[in-house]
């Protein structure tokens, strides 16, 4: 399926019954409104994860942020997950972090499918594809009363990096949610493409400039409209440049 596309309703449907069937499966108690065995980093696992996830984690930062400004006091929460489920922020208005909170909803918790059942977040990191929850279609208690879209953000080498999520009241649902997530998403992935091709130019540059320099003769180089680009450090080698 397409990772960056609203999916028809049916077949979300069909992806939420296959959810809430694996739940089962897992013994997940569909009346749990916080698990007291979830998955949770200590505080040092939680500092190398964001370590470890640096560069995706800044670059989510600030689009959740971005984000935020515009539903900021109308009871919503933005939330980033990594690429194994483990939530590394989340941001939002007073009372749904409470609510958030007593479900575990806070940076360093896991949130698979083994962990929390059914919710946006979940499916994201199970099936790969934006997402839309809402009421009972959480397989917890904990989700009911609410709505969550999620999309997945990945990385360049097209692996997952993370998620990222926008939770509200129920009442507050609507189509517009998910496609301002997915949107989000796509910011972020296209982002981390520019900044890893930046690196990689500027990696080469200081890799030819080594290599320049080391040649014991003097070098220059010049672009294709004869301008020079590049000239080595070489003792005793001087150039004589007239300005117009």
């Amino acid at each position: 399926m397409l990772t960056h596309t609203i999916h028809d309703p049916k077949l979300l449907h069909k992806e939420i019954v296959s959810s809430h069937e694996r739940c089962r499966q897992y013994g997940i108690k569909s009346s749990s409104v916080q698990n007291p065995d979830q998955v949770m980093l200590t505080q040092d696992e939680f500092t190398q994860r964001l370590k470890l996830n640096s560069k995706f984690f800044e670059i989510a930062t600030a689009q959740i942020e971005e984000i935020y400004q515009f539903v900021a006091g109308a009871g919503f929460a933005v939330t980033i997950a990594d690429g194994e489920g483990y939530l590394l922020e989340v941001v939002g208005d007073e009372e749904i972090m409470q609510h958030l909170a007593t479900g575990n909803c806070l940076p360093g918790y896991r949130w698979t499918e083994k962990d929390v059942g059914t919710s946006a977040v979940s499916l994201v990191l199970k099936r790969r594809i934006p997402v839309q929850i809402n009421e009972n279609e959480h397989y917890c208690k904990r989700g009911h009363g609410y709505t969550c879209s999620a999309s997945p953000v990945f990385s360049e080498e097209d692996k997952l990096a993370g998620v990222i999520a926008l939770s509200g009241r129920a009442n507050q649902v609507h189509p517009h949610t998910l496609g301002m997530v997915i949107t989000a998403s796509k910011a972020i992935e296209n982002t981390m493409r520019i900044r890893k091709t930046s690196d990689n130019l500027v990696k080469k540059n200081n890799y030819m400039n080594t290599l320049i320099n080391s040649i014991d003769s003097g070098v220059i180089a010049v672009d294709k409209t004869g301008c020079i680009t590049q000239i080595n450090n070489q003792h005793g080698f001087s150039w004589n440049i007239k300005h117009p």
